[in-house]
Formats: structure tokens, C-alpha cells, sequence
């Protein structure tokens, strides 16, 4: 929510309308109460981050808005101050802070680490320490000057003072250098020196000196300061006062302070002036040892001291002042010898408090102001706890008129309302009288004790209210209900309180009065209830809450009426914020500190003349806007009283706005108000890591965390010093959380149990104001997960379980074909055992019977007996079971080996089928396991026997070809090609043997079977 902070360029000038005295400036103190080293400041600086940084007589002090952090000499440690007073600040391009210390010579304050390194005096460079002013160069040197006849050059580089003093270079005379008193960098990087002789100009180039330096000298004498205002006017204070130098002709144009009627009061401020600042309106402020602040105004023709003022609890503390600035945002500071630092904003006084003085008889008689009123003539009236007041705007000087009820002539009546009437006539109301007052004599007249001529305005305990109303009639609210009085006829009608009469008036006390457009009177109680009056009827309509009807009035107590502008009326409630009345739905509508009121309970409304509704509180000032139904609230941190405001309100002709209470009252003028548009920086201003800081070595930069240091706290504060309790926060922890969280003036967060990950902690923050910094600032940080949370340790334990998963399949897969192996190696066996049995059985037993038989023939054999043709048979069938059982098992395959088996084998089957065959053996012959060989052997034999029977091939080719790491059997032919070997016929038994002998082998059978003939290769694996 935005609220007015600068003055318009209206009312630049310092002297407002109507010739009203200027309100004092306000200050606001920080000392070491509020956390500051020490109440003695010598130097303030904003860096370029934005903080606030002072130099005092015990340390140095870092100020955010809202926190110090100090910086001392620490005994024994080399990093920390070399000594206590900082006597002056500056930060060089890199963001370092340097220290001009009280005879310590310099300190270099590294922001990153937080230390401190220390560059003393030595006998042969700086030969005294207190460096009263230094600037750094455009090539990043450093100009020191201590107020002895000394100009030194420092070089951050080597740490070094410069051995030549440039001092030599400004004298008028050999030997007699001059005292240097300040050194200053211009805008075009111009160095300029101040010294006991005058001005003095650098110039880089050097010509024909050896230390590459020349100056050029105006020798005014004594030169305290230089500064070079917005304008770029050079202003140079010397031993007469300020003056303004013009850089083209030379000359030097006084401009002195004349404002006390002493000339030896003027010449002494003249000789103390001292610490130039600019503020944004283009105001010259300087301090003085005597008199506070001096202020130049920007068209520099008027001179205005702004010093201690006994009577302005808001003013300077002290006269005495060490140094000045002016921030970023316009915010004038100053230091106060021993009162600390003071705040104060040229740009925004709009608030001027009136209080009672003691001993000052032109001040305010009584804080207690129970009324306000602007006659026509611009006087201001003022109902006191001790009379009646005038103010004259012109002087700002109060008048006071006592008011005696004849009762007691020791102290004055308590004047408790007022009014003026149509006919500019000045009504009173006290403690139980209505009294005419006469401006012109000063005197009161009182009705209520002309009881004939006023039958019925007496018997009042306490007259609260005063109201005309359209046809001229005065209504008196008091402690006995209503009363209206006709000043014409004197008749007086009682609208007493009766319990008993429901259609009466509902409580005793009548505190608030306001006549609608309709011609109704509304009557705000002081217990009871909201009352409208029936002028026809004299019946009295109650507004009460009720909680179970919507649109009721919120509370029993109303202190507040007004109708606006616009004809809407407003009703100020005690505990339940402001209402709306909607005539057309006889309801109420209300705000309340829900929608952002200061307060619920408000005592005085008044309208401005921008149709906005200002409203008086307890705690302050609320504006209302209710076309935007939004509040800008103000508050003692804006200038306004302590203990709110209560009844008094007025508006004046001008515009301007009067508000009182308890404590005075306050007059503003709302056209002064506009918005701070200044955009705070945002800074993190500590990480607490488990609630602890952390070093500022870690904090700064990217943050590397453990996975168990996973407790966080930021806390942070957008740079505005306006009014930082009003700036307002939002954050986000990118990584956790997808939206903003809106803290309003809560500037920490804390995160717990963060998981392992990158985060970038956001934060935005605004001015008191509402403008907001949207970019904000960030810090990024990596929570580290646990070495078994990591990267690497999954990649291996992902890679040790697809290993172990990978040997698990393997070794499975192994078995299993071992296993099969094994199981096919006992059927193998199994075979070759039968095999061999049905070779022997074939061999010796049914060989021997056919033998016995041919025997037998032959022998009974004769010549064309018919035997020749069965002995012939015979012999063949003899011949093929002996070719059967070497088949079975061949004679001797153990100690012949695999390849001459097969030579033997494709020899024997050559002669008995009448195929051509061809058996090539090739490659270095070794003998392989028995199991091995014979199992090529059969699937060997098993393909011949194809070639044969199912190929009709007229020719075989078979190659057995040792290989150092493989077995390779071909057997190709020339025939059809044999329907065992189709896909799209079932596998026979041959190539079923073939199979399961090639699975056993752990080997690789091709087949390429076609019309053409067919080609098998086996290639089986061997040991080298």
C-alpha cells in the first residue's frame, strides 16, 4: 500500500501558504542505546550495497535499519581495527572500505572476510596518523591528508605511503609547506586539496616534475572543505564561510551567514562551518560546533539554522555536529557530538504537532484539545482542558481565553465544544455551559445562567457536542441527552434519556452529531446505541449490533458522524471500525483492520478535499480511499503524536487538516503528501546455519552444506530507512517452494529437514511506501547428500547389483547347461554303450552265424545246384553287417584318432555307394578329448549318411580343418538337397541326433540345404 513521503515540487520553498511557519524538522536518534559503537560520530557512510556505516569514537558501526554491527579493536588480533576512532569513512572501487583512523593511519576493511588490515604512520612516510580526509584516484591511489603539512599517496598495491610529500609541491616559499585540511575528487576525477594556503587543483601530467604532479593554487588562505553540488558548482568553505568557486575565471564568491542579529554570532558560525551534504531538493546543509545545521536553500539565497530546541522534543539533541549525509532515498543524517546520530527528511514534514509549552505563554494552554474550528476569517479555535485558544497561522503564537462558570475562579473551565453558526457567531460549549464568545473584546456571554431568557439550557453536567443544522437550530449533545436550542426565540426542546420509553433517545450520553440529507439528525451514544432522529415525529430509530443479522452496526458506541461529499454517511465506532450506511437497504457496511484500517475504534472523521476520508485513531491517522476501499495508515514512526486522537477534527479553508487528543494537535496539509519512490536495495544480512551465524568467509559466495547441516535461517532488509518498520518482505526457497510467501514486515525465514539438493533462496523486499524491489537478491546453496545418497555410490551399487544380477543369470545359465551336458553326455553314453554292444553283438555273434552258413553252402555246393546266387547274397549280407558295425563302432577309433576314423569311414562308404567323395584334412592335427571326437565322429558319419541316402548326390566333399582356438567339419555335396532339413517340414531323427550332439559340443552348426545341394559346416570349439 503506497503512502505520500516526498513534498511536491510546489512546496520546495520553506515557506508554506498562507504564511504559516514551516514545521520544524524532525529527527529521529540512534545511539548506543539502539546498538551504535559510541554517541560520538565523526564519519557516516552508504556503501554501494546500500548499508549505512559510521565512524565513532569506540569502533565502527554497520547499520541496516533495523540492527548494528559493530567493529572494535580486538587485543592480540592483527585482523581486527588497529584503534577505536574512525575519524573517516570511504569505499574504493572494489568495494573495499578504508579508515581514516585517529593516529593510526589507515584500515582496509575486506567486506568478504570481514578483516581488517592496518597501515600505520612510519618516521620516513606519514609521519602522524590521523588522517583527516582521504579520496581515491582514478588510477585507484589513495590521497591522505592528517592536518599537518603533509600530502601523501598511498598504494593499495604494495601497502606503501608515498616517500615524497606533495606538500613540497603547494608552498609559496622554499620550506614552508601548508597545513592540508581536506582532499576532495571531483565528478570529472579532478583531485582537489584544501590546505592553510588556499585551493589547489591537480594536475596528473607532471610536466617537468619529477613526481609527475603539478598543481595549480588560489591562495584564498585557509580552505576547511571542498564539495561539489548536483549542479556541479564547486563550494569551498574557508576561514569567512561558505563560498562558490568558479573553475573558468578563479574567482571565489562568499556567501555568508547573516541570520543572527550578532555579527560575532554570524562570524563565529561562518568559522565553524563545516561537513557539506546536498539533499534531493537541492538544499546545502553544513554543521556548525554551535549552532546545529545550517541549510542553504537550493536557489542559495536564504540561509536557515535548524539546531536544539528545547521545546521540540524532535529536534537536534545537541548543537554540536560532526559530519553529515544525505542517502540515496533523501534522508538527511547527521552526527550529534554525543547524542549519537540523527535522521531527518527535508522532503517530508507535512505534520506539524502542536503541544503545550511550559513557561512559553504564547504556546498551546492545554494538551487536552476536545475541539477544532477554522472561522471564517482563517483563525483557528481551539476547545482546551484549560479554555479556549487561538491560533495565528501567521505566527504559530496561541492566545488563550479563560472561560469561568462562576463556581470556581482558580482554574479555568474545561471548554469541551465549538461551533461557529451561520451568522459567524462563536459557540462554546463547557463543563455544563453554552457560551456566545465575542472576538472582538475577548469575553464569553452564557446562556445556559440566563435561566429566564433560556428556560431549559441549564442542568447540563457536560456539553459534548455542538451542531447547526440546515434551518438554524443548535443542537447540544451532552451527559443528559439532546437538547436544541432556537437562538431566535430562545425556545429549547429536552430530548431527555427515559430507560422506559422505547422510542426515546437510547442513552443518556450524546457524543456525535450529524443531519442527513433527508433533514434526519443521527445521534452517536456513548454506551447504547446509534440513534436517528425524526425531526417530524420526534420518534428516535436504534442502531444495534446484532450478530445474527447481516449488515447490522458493528458496535454500541459511536464517537464519529460525518456525512461526505457525496452524501454518504460514515459512522466511527468504538472497537468496530468504520461504516457505510446504505439508505436504500437500511444495512451497514463495514471496514476493518482486516482491510487494512490502523484501528478499530475512531473517534473523528474529515474528508480532504480529494474526496478521501481521513480518520483518527488511537494509533494515528488513517486515510481511506473508498472508491479503491484502501487505507495508507500513519503513525508515530510518519511524526505524529504519541496516543492518537480522539473527537477534534477540522478541515480548513486551504485545505489543510486538523486533528487532536490528548497531546496537542496536529495540522497537516494532505496536498504535501506524496509517495517515497526510492527502490530499497535488498541484502541478505545473515545466515544462521542451526541458529548460529555463520563466519563470513562461508557466507559469502555459493554455499556448500553437509547433508546434516540442513537447519536454516535468512534474515534479510530491504536498505529503506525512511521508515523501516513499515517495509514489507516476500521470499521464496526455489527448490521447496513454488510461490512467494508475503512476511509483511517479518524479515527472517527458517527452513528445517531440508533434503539434499540445490536450493536459491529469493527475497523481495519494499519501502514504507509499498514500492517494491522486484528483482530482490539471492543466495544460492547445495545441501551435499550423504555418501550414500550420492552419484557415484548409486552408479556403483547399480553397477554391482547388474553384476551381481548379470553372474546370477550367468552362473544359473551355466549350470543349467551343465546340467544338460551332463544329462546329454550319460544319454550320449548310454548310446555309445549300445552302440558298441550292438556292434559286438552284430559282429561276433550274427557275423559268426552267416559265416557258419556260407561255410556250409559252399561246401554243399555244386555246380548249377541254384546255391550260387543265395551264397552270393550271403556274402553281401556278411559284408554289410560288418559295414554296420564299423559304423557302430569303428575298430580301433580310440588309437587312430578322429581323422583317420573318418579317412576310414568315407573310404569304406566311397566303395560300398558308388559316390565320389573327397576327404581333406588340413591345419596342424591334434588329438581332442575321446568324448569330443567321437561325437564329430557321429554327427560326421550322421551327414554322410544324408548326403547318401536322401541327396542323390553324385558327389561329397568333406573337410576337417584344425584351427589354434576351433574344430571345423564341412560337408557339402551336390545333390537336391534333403527334405530332413526343410523348415517347413518336421526335423527327422538324424538332424534331431545332429542338434542335441552340436548343443553337447557347445559348438555352431550352418546349414545351407537347397536344390543345388546342401552345405554343413559345424564349428566346435577347442582348447589351443
Amino acid at each position: 500500500m503506497n503512502r505520500p513521503w516526498f513534498i511536491t515540487l510546489l512546496f520546495l520553498f520553506p515557506v508554506i501558504a498562507r504564511g504559516q511557519t514551516p514545521a520544524p524538522l524532525r529527527f529521529e536518534h540512534l545511539t548506543a542505546r539502539d546498538g551504535l559503537a559510541h554517541n560520538v560520530v565523526y564519519a557516516i557512510l552508504q556503501d554501494r550495497q546500500g548499508f549505512l556505516w559510521f565512524g565513532t569514537d569506540n569502533g565502527l558501526s554497520k547499520y541496516d535499519g533495523y540492527t548494528f554491527t559493530n567493529y572494535r579493536k580486538i587485543p592480540g588480533d592483527t585482523t581486527s581495527l588497529s584503534g577505536n576512532a574512525v575519524i573517516r569513512l570511504m569505499e574504493d572501487r572494489q568495494g573495499n572500505l578504508w579508515l581514516g583512523m585517529l593516529g593510526q593511519g589507515l584500515c582496509k576493511f575486506d567486506r568478504r572476510t570481514e578483516r581488517f588490515t592496518s597501515y600505520g604512520p612510519t618516521p620516513h612516510t606519514l609521519s602522524q596518523g590521523s588522517i583527516q580526509s582521504l579520496v581515491e584516484d582514478a588510477e585507484g591511489q589513495v590521497w591522505v591528508v592528517n592536518g599537518n603539512p603533509e600530502l601523501r599517496r598511498f598504494d593499495p598495491r604494495t601497502g606503501a605511503y608515498s616517500r615524497f610529500n606533495y606538500a613540497d609541491l603547494l608552498t609559496d616559499r622554499p620550506g614552508r609547506r601548508p597545513h592540508l585540511h581536506d582532499v576532495y575528487r571531483d565528478r570529472s576525477g579532478t583531485i582537489w586539496a584544501g590546505s592553510t594556503r588556499g585551493l589547489h587543483r591537480m594536475h596528473p601530467d607532471g610536466a617537468g616534475q619529477p613526481p609527475g604532479i603539478r598543481f595549480t593554487t588560489w591562495p584564498f588562505g585557509p580552505v576547511w572543505e571542498i564539495f561539489e553540488d548536483h549542479a556541479g558548482v564547486l563550494w569551498v568553505i574557508t576561514g569567512r564561510g561558505l563560498g562558490r568557486f568558479d573553475r573558468k575565471s578563479g574567482r571565489l564568491t562568499p556567501l555568508p551567514y547573516r541570520l543572527d542579529p550578532s555579527p560575532a554570532v554570524n562570524a563565529l558560525i561562518n568559522r565553524n562551518l563545516r561537513h557539506l551534504s546536498e539533499d534531493h531538493l537541492g538544499n546545502l546543509w553544513m554543521g556548525t560546533n554551535t549552532h546545529g545545521l545550517v541549510r542553504l536553500d537550493r536557489d542559495r539565497t536564504r540561509f536557515e539554522a535548524v539546531g536544539h530546541d528545547p521545546g521540540h522534543p524532535q529536534s537536534l539533541r545537541a548543537n554540536l555536529v560532526r559530519t553529515t549525509l544525505v542517502d540515496r532515498s533523501g534522508l538527511l543524517w547527521a552526527g550529534v557530538w554525543g547524542e549519537g546520530v540523527a535522521k531527518a527528511n527535508p522532503g517530508q514534514q507535512p505534520f506539524r504537532h502542536y503541544r503545550p509549552l511550559p513557561g512559553t505563554a504564547s504556546a498551546l494552554s492545554n494538551k487536552y484539545v476536545d475541539a477544532i474550528l477554522e472561522d471564517r476569517s482563517g483563525t483557528v479555535w481551539l476547545a482546551t482542558g484549560a479554555g479556549l485558544d487561538r491560533l495565528d497561522p501567521q505566527t504559530g503564537r496561541f492566545t488563550n481565553y479563560r472561560f469561568e462558570d462562576g463556581r470556581s475562579r482558580d482554574r479555568p473551565v474545561y471548554v469541551n465544544a465549538l461551533l461557529e453558526d451561520r451568522d459567524g457567531n462563536l459557540w462554546v460549549g463547557s463543563q455544563g455551559d453554552l457560551a456566545r464568545f465575542d472576538r472582538r473584546t475577548g469575553t464569553f456571554t452564557s446562556y445556559t445562567r440566563d435561566s429566564l431568557r433560556y428556560p431549559g439550557l441549564g442542568g447540563n453536567t457536560k456539553i459534548i457536542a455542538l451542531y447547526e443544522d440546515r434551518q438554524g437550530l443548535i443542537w447540544l449533545g451532552t451527559q443528559n441527552g439532546l437538547k436544541s436550542f432556537d437562538r431566535r426565540t430562545g425556545r429549547v426542546v429536552h430530548y431527555a434519556y427515559d430507560p422506559r420509553n422505547s422510542k426515546g433517545i437510547a442513552d443518556a450520553w450524546a457524543i456525535a452529531l450529524c443531519e442527513d440529507r433527508h433533514g434526519n439528525l443521527w445521534v452517536g451514544s456513548g454506551s447504547v446505541a446509534l440513534n436517528r432522529l425524526d425531526r417530524r415525529t420526534g420518534v428516535f430509530t436504534h442502531f444495534r449490533p446484532d450478530p445474527r443479522r447481516s449488515g447490522s452496526i458493528t458496535s454500541d458506541v459511536v464517537p464519529a458522524i460525518f456525512q461526505d461529499s457525496k452524501g454518504n454517511l460514515w459512522f466511527g465506532t468504538a472497537g468496530g471500525g468504520l461504516c457505510r450506511f446504505d439508505e436504500e437497504k437500511q444495512t451497514f457496511q463495514a471496514f476493518t483492520q482486516a482491510d487494512g484500517l490502523a484501528d478499530h475504534s475512531i473517534y473523528s472523521i474529515q474528508e480532504d478535499n480529494s474526496g478521501q476520508l481521513w480518520l483518527g485513531t488511537s494509533k494515528g491517522l488513517s486515510r481511506f480511499s473508498f472508491a479503491d476501499r484502501t487505507f495508507i495508515n500513519y503513525d508515530r514512526s510518519d511524526g505524529l503524536p504519541e496516543g492518537g486522537f480522539r473527537i477534534a477534527r477540522c478541515r480548513g479553508r486551504s485545505g489543510m487538516l486538523y486533528f487532536g487528543g490528548e497531546n496537542g494537535f496536529t495540522a497537516f496539509d494532505p496536498r504535501r503528501l506524496t509517495t517515497n519512490r526510492h527502490v530499497p536495495p535488498v541484502a541478505v544480512t545473515q545466515i544462521r546455519l542451526f541458529d548460529r551465524p555463520l563466519p563470513p568467509g562461508r557466507a559469502s559466495g555459493a554455499l556448500n552444506l553437509n547433508y546434516d547441516e540442513n537447519f536454516l535461517s535468512f534474515e534479510f532488509s530491504a536498505l529503506n530507512y525512511a521508515n523501516p518498520g513499515k517495509n514489507q518482505y516476500a521470499y521464496r526457497l526455489e527448490g521447496l517452494e513454488e510461490n512467494w510467501v508475503r512476511s509483511g514486515s517479518r524479515r527472517q525465514a527458517t527452513y528445517t529437514d531440508l533434503d539434499p539438493g540445490t536450493y536459491v533462496f529469493r527475497v523481495r523486499g519494499s519501502n514504507n511506501d509499498g514500492v517494491w524491489n522486484r528483482r530482490g537478491t539471492s543466495v544460492r546453496f547445495v545441501i551435499h547428500p550423504p555418501w550414500w545418497q550420492t552419484v557415484w555410490f548409486r552408479l556403483v551399487a547399480a553397477g554391482v547389483l547388474l553384476l551381481g544380477a548379470f553372474s546370477a543369470v550367468r552362473l544359473y545359465t551355466r549350470e543349467r547347461l551343465n546340467r544338460q551336458r551332463q544329462e546329454m553326455k550319460r544319454v550320449l553314453e548310454a548310446q555309445e554303450g549300445e552302440r558298441q554292444r550292438l556292434a559286438a553283438d552284430l559282429h561276433d555273434d550274427l557275423g559268426a552265424t552267416l559265416a557258419a552258413i556260407k561255410v556250409q553252402l559252399e561246401i554243399a555246393h555244386e555246380p548249377d545246384d541254384g546255391l550260387s546266387r543265395p551264397i552270393r547274397l550271403l556274402e553281401k549280407a556278411i559284408l554289410d553287417l560288418r559295414h554296420i558295425s564299423h559304423n557302430l563302432m569303428p575298430p580301433e577309433f580310440s588309437r587312430l584318432g578322429l581323422t583317420e576314423a573318418l579317412r576310414d569311414t568315407v573310404s569304406r562308404t566311397e566303395a560300398n555307394a558308388g559316390i565320389s567323395f573327397l576327404f581333406i584334412s588340413f591345419g596342424p592335427e591334434r588329438r581332442l578329448d575321446h568324448e569330443v571326437e567321437l561325437t564329430i565322429y557321429r554327427i560326421a558319419v550322421e551327414l554322410i549318411q544324408n548326403a547318401v541316402r536322401h541327396a542323390r548326390a553324385r558327389q561329397v566333399t568333406i573337410q576337417l580343418i584344425f584351427y589354434p582356438q576351433h574344430l571345423s567339419l564341412l560337408v557339402e555335396d551336390d545333390g537336391h538337397g534333403y527334405a530332413a532339413l526343410a523348415r517347413t517340414r518336421p526335423a527327422g531323427i538324424g538332424l534331431r541326433n545332429i542338434r542335441s550332439r552340436v548343443a553337447y559340443l557347445n559348438s555352431k552348426l550352418v546349414v545351407d540345404s537347397g536344390q543345388r545341394g546342401t552345405t554343413v559346416i559345424l564349428e566346435v570349439p577347442t582348447l589351443t
